[in-house]
């Protein structure tokens, strides 16, 4: 593996290593969402909101910790538990964004549910970097210094 790679992977606070990190987690926190969803769809094609929205927590479960160990692990970070519930909130407007999204997409406009669930996330994964990035995961004001 490239040097430069490497240390971006490792250590790089700056937006452009977050940005990398963030997609390498991204697209296991989105294959693991995704495969809930498209499961849960399977079973039951009627389930199309539990779905999106077991997938959606299933994928911030597992995104949490991988994001607060490797995506943002600053040095000095707030506490887990202020972490987690401002997660929580990044969640919960995840969620209401998606799913509205996923009704505008497969209920109004009458595009396959999968299909509209992909173009639902590729706006939410942007939102969510943004908002982990600034308020979930965001350095100590000692940190800034």
């Amino acid at each position: 593996m490239p040097r430069h790679f490497s240390r971006i992977l490792r250590t790089g606070n700056n937006m452009s290593a977050q940005a990398i990190r963030y997609l390498i987690v991204g697209g296991l926190v989105f294959a693991f969402d995704f495969g809930v969803f498209t499961g849960l769809l399977l079973i039951n094609a009627h389930w199309l909101f539990a779905a999106n929205i077991a997938g959606k927590i299933a994928g911030a479960l597992l995104g949490f910790f991988l994001h607060r160990h490797f995506t943002f692990s600053w040095q000095k970070r707030q506490s887990g538990l202020t972490q987690f519930l401002s997660y929580g909130a990044v969640l919960l407007l995840n969620l209401m964004i998606s799913s509205g999204l996923v009704y505008l997409f497969v209920i109004s406009m009458n595009i396959e549910a999968v299909i509209g669930r992909l173009l639902s996330d590729i706006i939410t994964i942007f939102l969510a970097f943004i908002l982990s990035r600034n308020l979930v995961f965001s350095r100590d004001v000692q940190d800034a210094k």
